[in-house]
Order: C-alpha cells, then sequence, then structure tokens
C-alpha cells in the first residue's frame, strides 16, 4: 500500500510550554524532516519512504490506521519541528 502524509513546518501560531520558540530556519526544518523520514524508514514493515514538497511517500503493509499508529511516536519526536497534516492512502 502507498500513503502520503502532509506535514508543515512550525509557525508561530504553534508556540506553546512545549514548544517556546517555534520559529525555525528551513534549514533546520528540513534536517528535521529528513531525519523523520529516516526514522519512518526503518520501521520494520515499512518498504520506502521519501520526501516530496512538504509530503512524504510511504510504500508499507501496514493499513492506513496501523502506519499511523506506528508513525505517531516518530512525530512525537520531532513534533517542535515538524506538523502531521493528514495521511491519505494512494491508490495503486
Amino acid at each position: 500500500m502507498k500513503f502520503k502524509i502532509s506535514v508543515r513546518q512550525l509557525s508561530s501560531n504553534d508556540a506553546s510550554k512545549d514548544c517556546p520558540f517555534p520559529d525555525i530556519d528551513d534549514d533546520l526544518y528540513d534536517l528535521h524532516l529528513k531525519t523523520l523520514v529516516d526514522d519512518i524508514c526503518n520501521l520494520p514493515d515499512v518498504i520506502n519512504a521519501f520526501i516530496s514538497n512538504n509530503e512524504i511517500t510511504i510504500e508499507s503493509i501496514l493499513d492506513k490506521q496501523t502506519l499511523k499508529n506506528s508513525i505517531k511516536q516518530i512525530f512525537s519526536r520531532e513534533f517542535c519541528y515538524v506538523r502531521f497534516i493528514d495521511i491519505e492512502e494512494i491508490p495503486i
């Protein structure tokens, strides 16, 4: 199955006690996005993952809900840099 995950960079509207300094530069965002994709690639049931224009495409043997649960912890580690927007299945 293939999935597309939409993400975005943290903005000043996201400031909170957990992320008090949300304005990060593009290079730091790109670094954290790459780290996030590398971590997704290392999940046991993920075949491939890559980034294109704030979208992560994932090939996996998992269904949508199981994949979403699997990546939840990875996104929580990058919470102050990369925000999850949506996940959708891509017809193949």
